[in-house]
């Protein structure tokens, strides 16, 4: 169903039916109670710190060294985040945190392309979110920093990571802008 149609069949409903949609809803999936819950007492540092956890849990998966992480679900968290709306200074600390993950990570384990890619889009992202916040100068500057090929626990993949994260984003953005 379209969220049009969605719009038009909820209009339709009495208050009382639609307070009952919406009960039956926080009652079978998690991610609307979770939603709902949010929506009524928003604390995006709770949230954050949720988010973590449930992230540890994919960076703590390692086999022969070997990083096994999955994108999918690491970007399903990033997603589910976002989607509550926790605001830009939030939404910045989570890639900056997942930024930093990944470089331990890499420093220690092997990692697949997929992962590589994964911080190049985050980098990407990160800047973007920092660009509407304002805090571009500072973000990017945080960036050359922990990616910094000479300094310690900083993994060749992960330094051309961040760089073609930093340079596709800014060869963009230069393109739409002129």
């Amino acid at each position: 169903m379209s969220r049009a149609q969605l719009k038009k069949e909820l209009s339709n409903l009495t208050a009382p039916q639609l307070v009952e949609v919406i009960l039956e809803a926080y009652s079978a999936k998690v991610e609307i109670k979770e939603y709902f819950e949010y929506f009524l007492n928003p604390d995006p540092k709770k949230l954050l710190e949720k988010t973590i956890v449930n992230l540890s849990k994919e960076f703590k998966k390692v086999k022969h060294a070997t990083f096994k992480g999955r994108v999918s679900v690491i970007n399903k968290e990033v997603k589910n985040f976002d989607s509550h709306q926790p605001g830009l200074d939030y939404e910045i600390k989570l890639r900056k945190i997942l930024l930093n993950t990944f470089k331990q990570v890499t420093w220690f384990h092997y990692v697949a392309d997929s992962h590589l890619n994964m911080i190049e889009k985050l980098t990407g992202s990160l800047l973007g979110l920092a660009d509407r916040a304002e805090q571009f100068n500072s973000v990017n500057e945080w960036l050359l920093t922990i990616s910094k090929k000479d300094s310690d626990y900083v993994s060749k993949e992960f330094h051309n990571a961040v760089s073609r994260g930093i340079y596709n984003y800014k060869s963009i953005n230069t393109i739409t802008k002129n």
